[in-house]
């Protein structure tokens, strides 16, 4: 039977065979205000949870930002856990597409444990640097 990872969202997990196919890329597409960012917390959050490691990318909020909305949604050990190193809070541009490519490379290196959950949010800057040839190599081998 396939690994399934579960999101930890209120019935999506029923509804998708008990959460994300192992070792899977998934996008979560929406409009501005659809809960993209939240569904992206959530799905950290659950893991960390439950003993995982997490990582969020943010191309918008800065470090403080995404503190305080962890807050709001009641996240009462996230201080914890990033000083116990379990979860990564990072703040980069989509423009930087080489930056974040080295990021991701030491990421791999550093965290080669196999409960890993990673949040880009939002991927709108990397799908417009897709489109621009010279970067297509890099994002292809991100994902």
């Amino acid at each position: 039977m396939e690994r399934r990872i579960p999101t930890g969202i209120y019935g999506l997990d029923d509804l998708i065979g008990g959460g994300f196919r192992n070792n899977t890329v998934n996008m979560v597409y929406g409009g501005t205000g659809t809960g993209k960012t939240t569904f992206s917390m959530q799905f950290l959050n659950y893991g960390l949870s439950r003993g995982e490691k997490g990582v969020f990318i943010s191309m918008e909020m800065n470090p403080e930002q995404i503190l305080r909305e962890c807050r709001q949604m009641g996240w009462k050990e996230v201080e914890r856990w990033i000083d116990e190193e379990r979860l990564r809070i990072i703040h980069t541009h989509g423009e930087d597409i080489v930056l974040l490519s080295r990021f991701i490379q030491e990421l791999e290196e550093e965290m080669t444990e196999e409960d890993l959950r990673i949040a880009i949010d939002p991927i709108t800057p990397l799908i417009y640097n897709f489109q621009q040839r010279r970067h297509r190599k890099t994002i292809s081998e991100f994902f």
